[in-house]
C-alpha cells in the first residue's frame, strides 16, 4: 500500500467479520470469494480494472490457478508458498514432512507415507468405512511401535487408535478438505498465461519449495507463460518467518515478522507488474 498500490484484504469464512462456515465450503466455492472480491474492485471508481492480480498463500495457489485460467480480469498471480500439487500428493508430502521434523525415524516415515497414499483416495470417494479400518490399523501399528513408559501414558492400544480417529474423521469427511485432496490444479495452470511470482521457504514444512516449484514451473511452461518469477527464501518457513527447524510448533514462537528481504521481493515486483511508477 505504502509503495502506491491498492490492496484489498478479507477474512476467511467465518472469521472476524466474514460469514459462512469455512469448512463447509469447497476449494472451488472459496475461489469464487476471490473472484466476487474482483467483482467489487471493479466497481471502485480508484481502481484500474485493467491492473487488478492476486496475492494468495498456501491453499490460495489453488484459487490463484482456477482464476488465472477462468478470469480475464486478473492481470497477474503473486503467491507466497502456493500449492501447486495435486491435493493428495500435497498432503502425503507434507504428513512425511512434518512428521520428519518432529523427529520420527526414516521407517515410519515410510509406513506414513503408504498410509497417507491409501486413505486419502478413500476419502475423496466418500468411502469412509475403508478410511476407519484403515485408520484404526495404521494408529494401532503405531501404538505397537512404543516402547513400555510410551504405552503406559498412552493408553490401551484401542482407545489409543480410536482417540485419533475420532479427531481426524471430521476432518476426512468435510467437503473442504475433500474438495481439496480432489483437485489436481495442473490444467488450471497450464491454460495461465499472465505474469507469476511464487515465493517458497526451503524449511516450509506444509507445501515443499522443491516439488512445488517444479510442477508450477512444469505447467507454466506448458502454458507458454515467458514471465514467472520463483524465489526461494532457504531459512523460511510456511508463514515465511526466518526458522529453526521449519515446524508447525515453532511458528509462534518465533518473531512475527518475515525473514528478510521477503517483503521487498514482494513490492517490488508488484509494483512493476501494476506500472505504479507510469
Amino acid at each position: 500500500t505504502s509503495a502506491g498500490v491498492g490492496v484489498l484484504r478479507y477474512d476467511d469464512r467465518g472469521v472476524g467479520g466474514s460469514t459462512g462456515d469455512y469448512n463447509a465450503a469447497t476449494v472451488q466455492e472459496l475461489a469464487e470469494d476471490a473472484r466476487a472480491a474482483i467483482d467489487y474492485l471493479e466497481t471502485r471508481d480508484d481502481v484500474d480494472p485493467e491492473r487488478i492480480g492476486l496475492f494468495g498463500h498456501s491453499e490460495g495457489g489453488f484459487y490463484a490457478a482456477m482464476l488465472g485460467a477462468s478470469d480475464p480480469r486478473v492481470a497477474y498471480i503473486g503467491m507466497m508458498a502456493p500449492a501447486v500439487l495435486d491435493g493428495i500428493e500435497l498432503l502425503v508430502e507434507q504428513n512425511v514432512a512434518i512428521s520428519r521434523a518432529g523427529g520420527s525415524p526414516e521407517e515410519q516415515l515410510q509406513a506414513i507415507a503408504e498410509f497417507t497414499e491409501e486413505v486419502l483416495p478413500k476419502a475423496v470417494e466418500g468411502d469412509f468405512d475403508e478410511v476407519e479400518r484403515l485408520s484404526l490399523e495404521f494408529y494401532g501399528q503405531l501404538w505397537d511401535e512404543l516402547t513400555p513408559e510410551e504405552r503406559e501414558l498412552a493408553g490401551e492400544r484401542d482407545s489409543f487408535a480410536q482417540a485419533r480417529l475420532d479427531l481426524q474423521m471430521p476432518i476426512y469427511r468435510s467437503d473442504w478438505y475433500r474438495s481439496l485432496l480432489g483437485y489436481d490444479p495442473a490444467e488450471d495452470w497450464a491454460q495461465v498465461t499472465v505474469p507469476v511470482l511464487a515465493i517458497f521457504g526451503g524449511k516450509d514444512v506444509q507445501v515443499i519449495a522443491g516439488s512445488n516449484e517444479a510442477a508450477l514451473r512444469e505447467t507454466l511452461e506448458a502454458a507458454g507463460n515467458e514471465d514467472v518469477t520463483t524465489l526461494t527464501f532457504d531459512d523460511a518457513n510456511h508463514i515465511f518467518q526466518e526458522a529453526v527447524t521449519g515446524t508447525v510448533g515453532e511458528y509462534g514462537e518465533l518473531e512475527p515478522e518475515f525473514v528478510d528481504g521477503f517483503t521487498e521481493a514482494v513490492v517490488d515486483w508488484f509494483v512493476e507488474r501494476a506500472s505504479v511508477a507510469e
